[in-house]
């Protein structure tokens, strides 16, 4: 079952930014300033609400800064948001710990080796929902493979469980 604390954080993210309100997340929100008006953005009655939905993103996003890029970006360029769920944490990159600071190895969230055809491999996650996930190098398809260092443009996609693509994301290896 999805946990409610990852929807709820990934939604208070995307609220933000269809009211015009998103903000960077390092900010303290009493100060942020609506450019047009010089006001304040959030009311004293809003700023508990604010820091809390601020407080529940990191504990529970991998990064939330990737979540609020993606909300800052036209809904027609925006890269598909495949993340899954780990111990409580939306994971966006299973090739970086919880945190976001250190690199790891796929197999650190459940992911196995898999053959997708002849030399060929990926990493694989069956998801509870009967989907998987696949990540593989950039090439994503026929000639990719599980092997891939920090930096390297890496690519993972959702897959219904007959193999049919759903989404994918486009990102890079290791830690930030």
């Amino acid at each position: 079952m999805p946990n409610k604390r990852v929807r709820d954080s990934i939604q208070f993210i995307f609220d933000l930014e269809e009211s015009g309100r998103l903000f960077h997340f390092d900010d303290d929100p009493a100060k942020v300033m609506d450019s047009y008006t010089g006001r304040r953005v959030f009311t004293d009655a809003e700023l508990p609400i604010i820091r809390d939905g601020v407080a529940n993103c990191f504990a529970v996003l991998q990064d939330p800064f990737y979540f609020l890029l993606q909300a800052g970006i036209d809904m027609y360029d925006r890269t598909e948001l495949v993340y899954f769920e780990h111990r409580g944490h939306a994971i966006h990159n299973p090739t970086m710990s919880e945190c976001g600071r250190f690199s790891v190895t796929p197999d650190h969230y459940g992911f196995t080796l898999y053959q997708t055809g002849g030399y060929y491999t990926a990493w694989r996650l069956e998801l509870p929902d009967r989907r998987y996930l696949l990540l593989t190098d950039n090439e994503g398809g026929a000639g990719s493979t599980h092997l891939f260092k920090d930096g390297d443009p890496i690519m993972m996609g959702l897959y219904e469980d007959d193999g049919e693509p759903i989404a994918y994301s486009e990102l890079t290896a290791g830690a930030l």
